[in-house]
C-alpha cells in the first residue's frame, strides 16, 4: 500500500495502490486491466515518480463492478461508460435477479486462479497441448458450473479482449478456441443422461458464427441432465425451425455473439420465433443478446443473462 502526497491533489493523504493489489482485490489480470484502460479508458490511474500505476479506492470499487457486470455476460463496451451509481445499480439488480455466476467453493480458489494462470500461460505460448492438459485436469477438479462460470467464461471473455486490443493475435484466438471447443464437446457426449430426459436443441441462426457461447449452452444443459440436440452455428431459420419440427425439443437455445444491428438477423430471429411458438420454448443468449431484449421478449422468447439464469430456468423446467 502506497500513500501518495502531492500539493495539488486536495486529498493529500489519500490512499493509493498497486496494480497487485487492485488485481487482487478485483479479481482482473494485469494485462486484461491494461487493456481496458487503453480501449475503454475505465479509470485514470495516476502515476508515482518511478512511472507505476496508482488506483485509488474508488478505482477498485468501479473496476469490481465492471468486472461484476462483465462476469454475469455483459460486454466491457456496454458498461465500460456507465458512472458507479449506474455500475452499482446494475449488480444490484442483477443480485436481486439472482443473475450471479455459480458460487465458488472457498476451498477451489487458489487452485482455480492457479489454473486460469496456466491456460493464460498456454494461450500466449499458442500451446494447444498444453492447454489440453490444463483444461482436462480442470475438468476432473472442479464441478461442470465452476468449470464454465469460473475458468472457461474468463478465460474466453479475456482471449476476446485481449484480440480486440491487439496483445493477442488470431493464432491465439484460434489455438485457444481449438481446445476449448474440444472440452466442451467432450463435456456433452461424455456426460450420462436418463433416456428420459428433456430435450434442449442449440444453434446460432445465420450471420453468427462462433459457436462457443452455444457450446456453453450445451454444456451447461448436459450437466443439468438434458438430453442435447446440436444443431450447429450460422444456420438459417428455415433449417432451426425444420430442426425443432423433426426433433421436437422441449426448448431452442440460440447463441448471440457478434454485435450486430443487422436488419437480416432480426428478421432470421422473428422467423424462427414465429416458426417455433407452441412447438419450443425460445432461448435466447450471448454476449449480444441483450442487446435485442426488448426484441426479443416482444417475440416471446426468454432472454438469458448468463449461464447462471440458464441454469434456474433448465431446474425449474417441468
Amino acid at each position: 500500500m502506497l500513500v501518495h502526497n502531492t500539493m495539488e491533489d486536495p486529498l493529500s493523504q489519500r490512499v493509493l495502490h498497486p496494480v497487485r493489489v487492485v488485481t487482487q482485490r478485483t479479481g482482473l489480470s494485469p494485462d486484461l486491466l491494461r487493456a481496458w484502460e487503453r480501449r475503454y479508458r475505465v479509470v485514470k490511474p495516476v502515476r508515482s515518480a518511478g512511472g507505476q500505476r496508482l488506483y485509488s479506492e474508488d478505482d477498485i470499487e468501479r473496476l469490481r463492478l465492471i468486472h461484476r457486470a462483465v462476469l454475469t455476460g455483459r460486454a466491457i463496451g456496454q458498461v465500460a461508460p456507465l458512472d458507479r451509481d449506474a455500475l452499482a445499480q446494475l449488480v444490484g439488480d442483477d443480485d436481486s435477479s439472482g443473475i450471479t455466476p455459480e458460487p465458488l467453493p472457498d476451498e477451489d480458489g487458489p487452485l482455480l486462479a492457479r489454473t486460469l494462470a496456466e491456460c493464460r500461460a498456454a494461450v500466449g505460448d499458442i500451446d494447444g497441448p498444453a492447454l489440453e492438459r490444463v483444461l482436462r485436469r480442470a475438468a476432473h477438479r472442479f464441478s461442470i458450473p465452476v468449470l464454465l462460470d469460473h475458468l472457461l467464461v474468463p478465460l474466453l471473455r479475456e482471449i476476446g479482449e485481449h484480440w480486440e486490443s491487439g496483445s493477442l493475435l488470431p493464432i491465439h484466438e484460434h489455438a485457444a478456441s481449438v481446445e476449448i471447443h474440444r472440452l466442451l464437446t467432450w463435456i456433452v457426449v461424455s456426460t450420462p443422461i436418463s433416456a428420459d430426459a428433456p430435450l434442449i436443441a442449440v444453434a446460432t441462426p445465420a450471420g453468427q458464427q462462433m459457436e462457443l457461447g452455444a457450446l456453453m449452452v450445451a454444456a451447461t444443459a448436459a450437466a443439468e441432465g438434458w438430453r442435447v440436440a446440436w444443431f450447429g452455428p450460422d444456420l438459417p431459420a428455415t433449417d432451426i425451425i425444420l430442426g425443432v419440427e423433426s426433433r421436437r425439443p422441449a426448448a431452442i437455445a440460440i447463441s448471440l455473439v457478434h454485435q450486430t444491428r443487422d436488419p437480416v438477423l432480426h428478421r432470421e430471429l422473428e422467423r424462427i420465433a414465429q416458426g417455433v411458438a407452441g412447438k419450443a420454448a425460445l432461448l435466447v443468449g450471448g454476449r449480444a443478446a441483450p442487446s435485442h431484449a426488448l426484441m426479443l421478449q416482444r417475440m416471446g422468447a426468454t432472454v438469458m443473462q448468463d449461464l447462471s439464469s440458464l441454469r434456474t430456468w433448465l431446474r425449474n423446467y417441468r
